[in-house]
């Protein structure tokens, strides 16, 4: 199994550095790995299958980001890994996340997000130790990702979207929860702040917003 996956890892650099952006072809070499796991067994304690489990998905990471929540076999391939390598690639994509700097605006991608990195946001059900650097890497990078969430004309939406992160920080646990939930509590006062302001100034941000090129809906404020 090894050896076709090693053949896999080398078709997908080489689809990557050709066509970078073609998610299509991407997503055809990952439907691939997934039937050769399918017809055959991989054990827990294959480490050689586990390693190219990890570059086969990260390797996308470099040039589609975000784009490889929208991955149909990404979360397929995720689940035959074990716990602790998950979480090795879990951390990648947030990294890859906080890189592009591109805004989480989406209740859809917020979702999905959350999906992927779960194995940073509870305890190795494998029974594995984490050391305790690399636990606070992943957590400090989790709580970083609060700052990308936003939504420029509905501040309710913004709110939901801290409260789906929160929803599954406070099960997380006190160890966690002492990286996690400041951050949320300081993106909640962020949004009030920003929100105050602009209902006390919309014809100032109106400006702003039109200054920048942007159409104001009509009836709405812009919040970010």
């Amino acid at each position: 199994m090894s050896r076709l996956l090693e053949l896999e890892v080398a078709f997908l650099k080489f689809s990557i550095k050709t066509y970078p952006s073609n998610i299509d072809q991407v997503n055809q070499i990952l439907e691939s790995c997934t039937q050769i796991l399918r017809s055959s067994t991989l054990g827990p304690n294959d480490q050689a299958a586990m390693k190219l489990l990890v570059k086969l998905l990260t390797i996308p990471l470099e040039t589609l980001s975000i784009a490889v929540l929208g991955l149909n076999h990404y979360p397929t391939l995720m689940k035959y890994m074990k716990f602790s390598n998950r979480r090795v690639v879990a951390l990648k994509i947030v990294k890859a996340v906080l890189k592009d700097r591109k805004p989480l605006s989406s209740s859809n991608t917020v979702d999905q997000l959350i999906e992927f990195v779960t194995p940073l946001l509870q305890d190795d059900e494998d029974g594995s130790n984490e050391e305790p650097y690399e636990f606070e890497e992943g957590q400090e990078a989790v709580a970083r990702l609060l700052h990308l969430i936003t939504h420029k004309w509905h501040g309710d939406i913004h709110y939901e979207l801290l409260m789906r992160f929160k929803r599954i920080f406070v099960k997380g646990g006190n160890k966690r929860q002492k990286y996690t939930l400041p951050a949320t509590i300081f993106s909640l006062l962020r949004l009030s702040r920003d929100l105050t302001f602009r209902r006390e100034n919309p014809i100032a941000e109106e400006e702003k917003v039109l200054e920048e090129g942007e159409d104001v809906p009509s009836g709405m404020t812009p919040v970010t």
